[in-house]
């Protein structure tokens, strides 16, 4: 993500599943490791992933915006603690991945 090597993404095609994936992943982790069990509820929401339970799909429709704000905030942060400042970037040149096509 950072661009500091040549291949910052191995390939070509990005879905975002794979964002989503991995995303889940990592929060739920988070959560489990914070003891935290009740956001995995929260995260699934995030994701528009419908319950299975078919009495809380039909009674409970709690959209938790608060919660999901305050973990998207965290996801958002984990992602960026080990990255340069926009400051640093700003007026640089676009460096372009090497393995990638050129596009503007």
């Amino acid at each position: 993500m950072t661009g500091h090597f040549a291949m910052v993404f191995p390939s070509e095609r990005h879905v975002p599943h794979g964002f989503r994936s991995a995303f889940s992943t990592i929060m739920n982790e988070r959560a489990n490791d914070l003891g935290r069990p009740d956001d995995r509820a929260v995260i699934d929401l995030m994701l528009a992933h419908v319950p299975t339970n078919k009495v809380e799909r039909a009674y409970n429709r709690a959209a938790y915006m608060v919660r999901r704000r305050e973990l998207a905030c965290e996801g958002v942060d984990l992602q960026l603690q080990d990255t340069w400042p926009v400051a640093v970037h700003m007026g640089q040149p676009i460096r372009r991945a090497s393995n990638g096509p050129s596009r503007i």
